[in-house]
């Protein structure tokens, strides 16, 4: 795709260097799970004309806009073998390819990844992910010898892909120590506004240099192709998908983010308004890499950072032993996935007094000091606490 075959008007996606790889990689990637046909890739022949019509509509925009990166994975039913179909109109050194491989032994991950460059009708990817490392087990199945890594070394020998590296939905000590091994050139994994606990993983992939890419951002990042309106509120002027990718991009140590369907049809403004990016070259955005929290389009710099510090809020106003889906449901009421360790608790008082409730921690009274403790929230943002008599009990002997 060259800048001639753009449609008039239509910007670029800014670029970033992907790490050790030195590839010029779009801050925006097309993922294949979920435009594909079907999960079983016995049911190539099944496929529609209208869904692979889909399919490579999804892709040519994505080339139009720049988001060259195309990724799949074996274990995305028919995404390879369509993809297939599309991927050869294109010349080789324009687009830049990504599947993945379940872990196995050496022979048989060979074996696999061989079959997977046959469905997608190329004599090698660019980069090749080990799928899923997600415990012990499988980390330990990857590095050891005669395992994964084995396999894929031999591939690279072999000219049928050029980088590896792995993708990722396990605790952070994995993805952690399969960084620290230093075998990897790249690493998939999560990490969003709502999911911030991953950041540790991603600072070990820049400390060692590793390409960086986010995980459906806008899918599992809290479904934000379909937000609530109480989210849409919160995340006011911008959309939640655009505040999403601008909080994610605002990190120096991301490179890339994977969207699926609409999403990478280009049909979000994050691209347009997002802060200039350096390239692999220094063209895009100049040669100077802008200060990380500068690093902001200016109509937002005041918006963003309080956005950024909500979340947080949430987490500590969720009810304690609850389960949500990420911080913001404690006000949006959707799903259970995360734990909240604080209990939330409103007055009367409190609400007339600042017309909003306000958290407090359970409450409690000291046998020592017969205090009972109550959180409130100062006017800078951060908690506070403050104490009031009970009838409880002070030294030992009840109060007066």
């Amino acid at each position: 795709m060259t800048d001639g075959d753009r449609p008039p008007g239509a910007e670029p996606v800014p670029r970033r260097r992907f790490g050790r790889t030195g590839l010029s990689m779009p801050v925006l990637t097309c993922g294949g799970m979920r435009f594909q046909h079907s999960w079983k890739a016995e049911e190539i022949d099944r496929v529609s004309p209208e869904a692979q019509a889909n399919l490579e509509a999804c892709v040519e925009r994505a080339l139009e806009i720049g988001a060259a990166h195309i990724e799949t994975a074996r274990g995305y039913g028919t995404s390879e073998e369509q993809l297939g179909r599309i991927l050869t109109r294109f010349p080789r050194d324009r687009i830049l390819v990504q599947t993945k491989i379940e872990p196995a032994a050496a022979e048989e991950f060979v074996r696999q990844a061989e079959d997977s460059l046959r469905r997608l009708r190329l004599e090698w990817v660019d980069l090749l992910a080990v799928h899923g490392v997600n415990n012990e087990d499988l980390l330990e199945r990857t590095l050891r010898r005669g395992g994964v890594l084995d396999g894929a070394r031999r591939l690279q020998r072999d000219g049928r892909c050029r980088f590896v590296g792995f993708s990722t939905h396990g605790p952070v000590p994995i993805i952690v120590r399969a960084i620290e091994s230093g075998e990897f050139d790249y690493v998939n994994l999560h990490w969003y506004f709502v999911q911030p606990h991953t950041w540790p993983a991603v600072e070990a992939a820049a400390r060692r240099d590793l390409g960086v890419l986010i995980i459906s951002p806008n899918d599992k990042g809290g479904h934000l192709h379909t937000p609530p309106d109480k989210l849409r509120r919160l995340c006011a002027p911008l959309s939640p998908m655009t505040f999403n990718d601008l909080f994610c991009l605002a990190r120096d140590e991301v490179h890339t983010l994977k969207h699926r369907r609409r999403a990478a049809l280009g049909l979000g403004c994050a691209h347009r308004c997002a802060p200039p990016l350096r390239s692999a070259t220094g063209a895009v955005g100049g040669d100077r890499r802008p200060a990380r929290r500068r690093n902001v389009p200016r109509p937002w710099r005041g918006v963003v950072p309080a956005l950024v510090r909500r979340p947080a809020r949430l987490v500590r106003d969720a009810r304690q032993g609850e389960r949500v889906r990420n911080p913001a449901a404690v006000e949006l009421g959707r799903g259970a996935t995360w734990p909240a360790t604080r209990r939330r608790a409103t007055t009367s008082s409190a609400r007339q007094s600042t017309g909003s409730p306000v958290a407090t921690r359970p409450k409690r009274t000291s046998p020592r000091c017969g205090r009972r403790w109550r959180r409130t929230r100062s006017r800078t943002g951060f908690s506070r606490f403050s104490a009031k008599p009970t009838g409880g009990l002070a030294n030992g002997r009840p109060n007066a």
